[in-house]
């Protein structure tokens, strides 16, 4: 994890406070506005909720190996990236879900697992679900590894291991890109 505790200026003199778990990765002018695409990298529980609440769209949270508690919601634009579905765990603690993407947002490189539904995705025009492995989510009626409601062609559900759940992918409306998964061993 980078911790920075001085202000850093960038080109245009733009001064960043680093108080915060992100540093600015690269930048475009884009007329007076300046953007700044910042990465994260995250170890703890703690370290994880802050740079979801301190992200804004473009920015990339790379999460480390360990096991991290759901619920969480991936605010819109976000890049939520694990280091290996095999080390880097979201436990949904049997709530609800486990996480809940925003329009725009990345959930890639993590094994999801123990609630109602491992990713739900409601109402979105776009956001990527791929390399993950999605196991063990609720086994009641209802329940599934990803749950789209209203999920449009924007939205994609690629290269993702869904196994032992209820549903392994349940669809209600929409039509979302489905490619490359395995699903299997789901009621």
């Amino acid at each position: 994890m980078h911790y920075y505790n001085e202000v850093v200026n960038y080109p245009l003199n733009v001064p960043i406070t680093k108080t915060s778990l992100a540093w600015p990765v690269a930048y475009q002018d884009k007329g007076s506005t300046l953007n700044y695409q910042r990465t994260f990298r995250v170890r703890t529980q703690v370290e994880l909720r802050e740079a979801l609440a301190q992200a804004r769209p473009s920015d990339t949270i790379n999460v480390l190996a360990g096991t991290y508690q759901g619920p969480l919601d991936i605010p819109q634009g976000i890049y939520l990236v694990g280091e290996s579905p095999t080390t880097t765990i979201l436990d949904g603690n049997d709530q609800e879900y486990v996480v809940k993407l925003g329009e725009g947002a990345l959930l890639k490189g993590f094994r999801i697992k123990n609630a109602q539904v491992g990713v739900l995705i409601k109402n979105l025009n776009k956001a990527k679900v791929s390399n993950n492995i999605i196991e063990l989510t609720g086994l009641v009626d209802g329940s599934a590894g990803i749950r789209l409601d209203n999920a449009q062609m924007g939205v994609g559900i690629i290269n993702n291991t869904i196994i032992n759940n209820h549903f392994g992918i349940r669809i209600a409306g929409g039509r979302p890109m489905i490619r490359n998964n395995i699903v299997a061993f789901n009621n």
